[in-house]
Formats: structure tokens, sequence, C-alpha cells
């Protein structure tokens, strides 16, 4: 028998996930750009919940510097970026850390002489949701490597807070 796939309904797109509104956020920025630091910070915590929190930190690029993805291949050469909460008594990770940024490219690295996946100017965001129960603040890390086509500077490692003991949350920022 013949079918006619023009006449069968097509299936329903399937529903974007939602995301939890952002009841508060608060938020600190390192000191500019420059080519001695040539990625400006910045720490951000929303509020998703009495218990949820989504702390991000947000890194800018001075033109020409690069920083390199979460997901590099550290044994090809550069180091790959890390974001990390410190899971400490009730500070509980809800799925995993994300990156996104609108110039991640994969492709060949002269410095590196290999395809590697990195952030080529403009912004990255890291972010990853917890949950907090009883704890009196949040804190980690962003480890990152920058380059541009001549040179490397040293990893260098950003830590980050939201207090949450007082009867306003305070975000700081320390590097």
């Amino acid at each position: 028998p013949k079918t006619n796939l023009a006449a069968q309904p097509s299936p329903a797109p399937a529903a974007a996930p939602r995301e939890a509104p952002v009841l508060a956020t608060y938020k600190i920025s390192g000191p500019a750009t420059s080519e001695d630091a040539p990625v400006q910070w910045t720490f951000t915590a929303e509020q998703l919940a009495t218990d949820r929190y989504r702390p991000k930190m947000t890194g800018t690029m001075h033109p020409g510097w690069t920083v390199y993805s979460k997901d590099v291949d550290p044994d090809v050469g550069p180091l790959p970026t890390e974001f990390s909460i410190n899971l400490t008594d009730g500070v509980t990770p809800l799925g995993v850390a994300t990156e996104t940024a609108d110039h991640l490219k994969v492709g060949y690295d002269k410095i590196w002489e290999a395809d590697i996946a990195k952030i080529d100017g403009g912004d990255v965001t890291y972010a990853q949701e917890v949950r907090v129960t009883n704890a009196s603040e949040i804190n980690g890390y962003v480890f990152f490597q920058t380059c541009n086509d001549e040179m490397c500077l040293p990893p260098n490692e950003v830590p980050f807070s939201l207090g949450l003991s007082g009867t306003t949350p305070v975000a700081s920022l320390d590097g």
C-alpha cells in the first residue's frame, strides 16, 4: 500500500526546558582588562529559590587574547578552564557546570600546533546550579590560562564567594 507522508501529522516540537525565575541577583566585577591582565572576571550569583542558587563567572577578554575551553585535552598543551564550586556541608551541585560563549572555536592553534577548543575574544560564562541547606557561604574558583598569538601567561585562579550569613547575601571576588 502507498503511504502519503505529507498527509501524516508531524509530531509537536519538544518544549524548551523552562528556567527557574531569578528571585535576586548578586554581582561583583574585577579590574578591567589590560595587556598584563587580559581577562576581567565578573562573579554573579542568581537566587532561584530559598535554597537554590546559580553561581556564575563571566570572563571578558582583552582584544587579541583567548582562554581555553573546559573541554580542552590537557595532554595537547593548554590547560582547560576549570569552574569549581567547593562542595562543603550544605552545598550540593544540581547538574553539571556549563560553559557558554559566543566565540567558542575549535581550530588549529599555532602556539600548540594542534586543533584546540578556545574562546577567542568576547565573553565566556561558566555556571553551576547548587542547593544550599544551612551553609553560610557558597564559594569556589575559576582556573584558566590565557594566551595571545605570541605567548601565554601563567595559569591563574580567581576565587569567588557568596556570603549567606547576613540578612542580605554578599558577593566577593578575589583576583
